[in-house]
């Protein structure tokens, strides 16, 4: 009821309130609306990326061309385009490149393994050493050789971790498949390899399986059960025929170096679920318990991270690496002991020392990491490391057990000066030296020279690029006469593991 004093309010007003929120609620979406550009999928983008539709029909950016080259963006704001430069300076892994099956008298293609992005400068190691022959990288951390005829079976590059000479091709959907491929492949199980087998020691014949992945040091990499499979597969086929796949019998009496040294080898790469390269070699003895192709570490890598203590420096690992690759030690002796050239901060010196058990000459200008400089069984000089001598050093050299390690930074003539200055007065039985070089390519004739003069002082040499080594390489020296002591084993774990799982037999 409304009171005759006060006129009612018009119905009106109050019905209009309502529509015209609603009005204005609709003219702002239909002007941010029309502010918009509509783009069709696969349209051009203002900053030069295009559009694409997803399988929900959402639009979003294509960043790759039908090619599979990434596309950069053309225009836009500048600073934003430098940043994404710097981010992307990186080279991109390219796909892997399936390889051919090998048919009757087909091509029987040699990989080697490298530190990925060395690629090119293994490449050019092999190309300078044989020739223009076809050559090229399937996938990160691979270089393949086609014209096999033309390279040894054993050629031991320096820039490769590992070698799988003339590998065949095979193809097959289940596991049991391609281990039964590989081993009825006439080319690869010819009768003459099949007799030196079965003539081959007892548990002298190691197992790898490898995929693409392990060359870039993935810990889990893509297929790596299903390599480990087919390995074992063809470890469980191949001891019903050849003892050397078979473990050491205990009753035996027969110790490692009664077997004359004899190593096979038999590697097999998964480039896909279905696809697969195989190699089986006989190995090369280099020095006692060093073999080539590698026998104890798949792809040639050794897991080498401490993570029991903090070290001095990561520089640790390139050590550990060398003595895994030469599987030998310091003597566990009270006479032998290290020098460590260029010690400083110590990461090297903390391995002799800490898992050694070595004694230790450390020399720098610097002083070492505070824990290694109160340790009694590191002795730290302060000097010059290209003028040291070590102490007890007659006419004819040292009496004793000496281990020479350096990884100080040097120009490849100062590292040959310091080779001709220890070998030339025999002042040690083993060195490991790195040499470092300029720029971003190696000197392959500083490495030729270092491994020429090493020879003629009386020391063996190998050069090798491992994993952790970046634009330097690792030179390791052993001296002809170094007598027993050139063979102590390194235990197994020790110091380092193998990065992947092999199936070595137990011996």
């Amino acid at each position: 009821a409304v009171s005759s004093g006060q006129p009612a309010k018009p119905i009106r007003t109050r019905m209009l309130t309502f529509p015209s929120f609603l009005f204005s609620l609709w003219l702002l979406v239909a002007s941010n609306s029309s502010s918009r550009k509509v783009r069709r999928p696969g349209s051009r983008r203002d900053d030069g990326l295009e559009e694409s539709s997803s399988s929900d029909g959402r639009l979003g950016r294509r960043r790759y061309d039908r090619s599979g080259t990434k596309r950069s963006p053309t225009s836009g704001n500048p600073k934003k385009n430098q940043r994404r430069s710097k981010q992307h300076s990186k080279p991109e892994n390219h796909p892997i490149r399936l390889p051919e099956t090998t048919g009757p008298d087909g091509v029987r293609p040699t990989y080697f393994t490298c530190r990925h992005t060395y690629e090119e400068i293994l490449m050019k190691e092999i190309q300078e050493t044989f020739g223009k022959i076809p050559i090229s990288s399937p996938a990160p951390g691979l270089v393949e050789c086609l014209q096999s005829d033309n390279i040894p079976t054993l050629f031991d590059p320096v820039y490769a971790l590992q070698s799988l000479p003339e590998c065949v091709v095979v193809s097959a959907d289940s596991i049991k498949g391609i281990s039964d491929a590989i081993i009825q492949d006439e080319s690869l199980l010819s009768d003459i390899v099949q007799t030196q087998l079965r003539e081959a020691p007892r548990a002298s014949l190691a197992i790898h399986g490898l995929v693409p992945g392990m060359f870039k040091g993935q810990p889990n990499p893509a297929m790596g059960n299903r390599a480990e499979k087919v390995a074992e597969n063809l470890s469980k086929a191949l001891k019903k025929s050849y003892g050397a796949a078979r473990n050491q019998r205990s009753d035996d009496g027969v110790v490692e170096s009664d077997t004359g040294g004899e190593r096979w080898l038999l590697q097999i790469l998964l480039f896909a679920p279905n696809l697969a390269a195989a190699s089986l070699v006989k190995c090369e003895s280099l020095t006692t318990r060093n073999y080539w192709p590698n026998w104890h570490l798949p792809a040639g890598m050794a897991k080498v991270d401490i993570t029991d203590r903090t070290m001095p420096s990561s520089a640790y690992r390139k050590l550990m690496e060398a003595l895994e690759c030469l599987r030998i030690r310091p003597h566990p002796s009270t006479t032998a002991f290290a020098v460590d050239l260029g010690a400083c901060p110590g990461g090297w010196t903390s391995v002799l020392r800490c898992n050694l058990d070595c004694k230790v000459l450390a020399i720098d200008r610097s002083p070492l990491d505070p824990v290694l400089m109160k340790d009694p069984q590191v002795e730290f000089i302060q000097g010059d490391a290209f003028t040291f001598e070590p102490p007890n050093v007659s006419e004819n050299g040292s009496k004793q057990e000496v281990w020479m390690v350096s990884d100080v930074i040097a120009y490849p003539d100062r590292i040959l000066e310091l080779i001709e200055r220890w070998c030339g007065g025999r002042w040690a039985t083993h060195l490991v030296v790195t040499m470092k070089f300029q720029g971003t390519e190696p000197s392959f004739g500083d490495l030729k020279a270092s491994i020429d003069l090493a020879k003629s002082l009386g020391y063996d040499c190998r050069a090798k690029h491992f994993f952790n080594n970046k634009n330097e390489v690792t030179l390791m020296l052993i001296q002809d006469q170094a007598g027993d002591c050139a063979s102590y084993p390194l235990e197994p774990e020790v110091l380092g593991t193998p990065m992947y799982k092999a199936l070595l037999p137990n011996r």
